[in-house]
């Protein structure tokens, strides 16, 4: 008789394996928060989120797809390793002499639940942040917050950057949530107070707490939206 010695391969399925960000984001459509709850008028979360884009002349929410081709900031890859590290790589890379915060950074990751992995790069960069209710809106509207070590300069604050992430996981595959957010506080445009409004999608997922919080004046705009990572 012969015995099999079989051993069960408990590795997670993406570990030493390299996975890239797909070109195509799905879209969710913008959602609209007050103090009082959401707003779920279509006319009316497109009036608010077009006032302040238009007065910004930043156009960042979509209205008109369930899809769009991903901001070429956001194309890297992943290389997983056993030891919870991990190898982050710009593709294509920038040209020589264009800063990018995301080329070929070693990075550590951990689960979070059975669902979702945090990725933190080891290096950090220096970065200014304006000093706003407005800004600390965004500041709360966000799981995962990587600015640290932050000291007033002026009327600003000087803080230190780490590109902190979520992966989630859905079976076998592994996909990038993202985040865009608008926020005001009073009308700014009119009788005073701040607004604030995101340049890009970033890698990170809403904080329902921050609703818990809201002044009688605060308006959130936000709109999710999530990529694939292709295992190569």
């Amino acid at each position: 008789m012969f015995l099999l010695n079989c051993k069960k391969d408990n590795r997670a399925f993406y570990i030493n394996a390299t996975f890239q960000t797909s070109n195509i984001a799905t879209v969710n459509p913008p959602r609209l928060y007050t103090r009082n709850g959401e707003i779920t008028d279509p006319l009316i979360v497109r009036k608010y989120i077009d006032r302040y884009s238009n007065h910004f002349s930043i156009n960042v929410f979509e209205f008109n797809n369930g899809t769009q081709l991903l901001d070429s900031a956001l194309y890297f890859k992943i290389h997983f390793r056993e030891n919870n590290t991990a190898r982050i790589e710009r593709f294509p890379p920038y040209p020589p002499g264009v800063p990018s915060s995301l080329e070929n950074h070693e990075a550590s990751f951990y689960n979070t639940s059975p669902d979702q992995l945090l990725i933190s790069e080891i290096d950090s960069l220096v970065m200014t942040l304006p000093v706003s209710h407005c800004n600390d809106l965004i500041k709360n509207s966000i799981s995962y917050y990587p600015y640290y070590n932050c000291i007033p300069i002026g009327s600003n604050l000087s803080c230190k950057w780490k590109n902190t992430f979520p992966v989630k996981i859905s079976e076998n595959q592994l996909s990038l949530p993202m985040i865009i957010l608008l926020t005001s506080s009073g009308d700014p445009l009119t009788t005073g107070g701040c607004a604030y409004i995101m340049h890009k999608d970033i890698l990170n997922t809403f904080n329902l707490t921050v609703l818990n919080t809201l002044l009688p004046t605060d308006t959130i705009a936000l709109q999710t939206k999530e990529v694939i990572l292709q295992r190569l």
